[in-house]
């Protein structure tokens, strides 16, 4: 452990710390700018954020000379190895596994969790707390520019969504809510908590504006773990019972908020035509899925998507490597509740990053694993984290 403790010092220089500081700021900040509209639209907004990431990774090289993976992270890299070697091999001799897009993800999800594993050497809880104010103001920057380009103006009846790429960008809202709550508004100046709480304001609007279900699902749940978390801050908990009771007594008094948000939003103004309608597609794909499995129990067969990560693993993978998807995908939150502390705000913040992330994969074909860097907050967490706590322990 001493020896350990010595490399970390040599590494840990302050102008060292200082660059790969603001490379990852600067990494998180075009993340999240990539995905502005014009850039999505043109399809570059992948290409951007791979390209910062694949740079912070070799100046991680070159700073540190060696790649540390702490004990942790080991079995998880182990087993998404494994899945890509199959991916890999299957591949040759089934081209249809060259059209399954989980290994992919995967890849970039895990090489993310490595760059974050190497980041925490140089990284202490300040300057996270520094990448989360960036992550939720370029997010902010973000949205408004969704705001409007799309959302204004249209109506919240319409059926068809008003942002094809919702999904992408209502799960880095999401994020950026958690961050702010945990993180920001428990800061001790009360202007910035006015900021704050205005942005989070605007942040579930353009939630409800997005019509994004599996996020909306997830706002109550959060704000149930942070009511249960004992040792969180007591204001916080104070004011989000509040808004709860405000909530409450709206939807009691007010039935045109019950209209927009349950029919409107949540039921996506498909009320009466059938559950097929009102999930969009999602209850055939998952009554249909013992049928579609069982061609293929073993190892599944490759291009075929559905709109859930558990079907496609299994359709895709089969048993076994469908299995041990899912395993690696749910890794994080086993992880997270063997290691949380209620006293812990960054343990508390990955926790309700991971749930949201794992219950959108209930609803959609990649997550928590991507489409693109969506879910890239996760994985950079989860490495930096298991490094911060290993220094910590010097």
């Amino acid at each position: 452990m001493s020896k350990a403790f010595s490399q970390y010092s040599k590494i840990n220089s302050p102008p060292k710390r200082g660059l790969i500081f603001y490379l990852v700021v600067i990494a998180c900040f075009i993340t999240i700018i990539s995905q502005m509209p014009a850039l999505v639209e043109v399809g570059i907004s992948s290409a951007i954020s791979s390209i910062v990431w694949i740079i912070v990774f070799f100046v991680l090289c070159i700073v540190d000379k060696e790649i540390t993976i702490y004990k942790d992270l080991k079995l998880i890299i182990i087993m998404s190895t494994t899945v890509l070697a199959f991916w890999g091999i299957a591949s040759v001799f089934d081209k249809s596994y060259s059209y399954s897009d989980i290994p992919r993800q995967m890849a970039l999800s895990m090489f993310i969790m490595v760059i974050g594993s190497m980041c925490g050497k140089h990284i202490d809880r300040n300057m996270l707390k520094a990448c989360f104010t960036v992550y939720v103001w370029a997010t902010l920057a973000v949205t408004i520019s969704i705001y409007f380009s799309y959302i204004k103006g249209s109506s919240i009846n319409n059926i068809i969504y008003a942002y094809s790429s919702k999904n992408s960008v209502s799960q880095i809202i999401l994020t950026s809510i958690i961050l702010t709550i945990i993180n920001k508004l428990t800061c001790d100046r009360p202007f910035a908590k006015i900021i704050y709480s205005l942005i989070t304001a605007f942040n579930v609007y353009m939630l409800i504006a997005l019509k994004s279900r599996a996020c909306l699902i997830m706002l109550p749940i959060i704000i149930l773990v942070i009511l249960c978390t004992k040792d969180f801050n007591k204001k916080i908990k104070t004011f989000l019972v509040i808004i709860l009771f405000i909530i409450t007594l709206a939807f009691l008094f007010s039935p045109e908020l019950y209209e927009i948000i349950i029919n409107q939003v949540m039921l996506g103004g498909r009320k009466g035509t059938g559950l097929d309608s009102l999930s969009s597609g999602r209850f055939s794909q998952w009554r249909l899925f013992w049928a579609d499995f069982t061609e293929y129990p073993l190892f599944g067969k490759g291009g075929r998507h559905r709109e859930s990560l558990i079907l496609t693993s299994y359709l895709e993978y089969g048993f076994f490597f469908g299995s041990l998807i899912l395993i690696i995908a749910c890794y994080p939150i086993i992880w997270c509740i063997k290691k949380i502390t209620s006293k812990d705000a960054l343990f508390t913040t990955l926790f309700l990053i991971v749930i949201s992330y794992i219950i959108n994969g209930v609803f959609e074909m990649l997550a928590p694993f991507g489409p693109g860097v969506k879910c890239f907050m996760m994985w950079f967490l989860m490495g930096l984290i298991t490094t911060i706590k290993y220094k910590e322990m010097f």
